[in-house]
């Protein structure tokens, strides 16, 4: 397991912070490689509770997903890493 930053933005203003969640080795050396790119892994949790996750180059998101904020979260957040890297790698502008 591996620690993985990502931006949160936080209500109400949607100020940037940065958290961090511990991923199994395999996702986390994804996700900084993502980073590496230049993509940023960002976070936000709606006014629903939801929480919605994005991989982004700053004008384009590459991958998203939604879910309910709890304990499935950090499997979202594996599906998020492993479609934006399938994503980026089939991408003509792949960084």
């Amino acid at each position: 397991m591996l620690p993985v930053k990502f931006i949160q933005y936080r209500r109400p203003h949607g100020r940037r912070t940065e958290i961090t969640i511990t991923l199994p080795e395999s996702v986390a050396l994804d996700a900084r490689d993502l980073m590496a790119r230049g993509y940023a892994l960002e976070a936000e949790v709606l006014t629903t509770g939801m929480v919605s996750m994005t991989v982004s180059d700053g004008e384009t998101d590459i991958a998203g997903e939604l879910v309910e904020n709890g304990p499935g979260v950090r499997e979202a957040v594996v599906q998020l890493i492993q479609r934006a890297t399938a994503m980026a790698k089939a991408s003509p502008q792949a960084r």
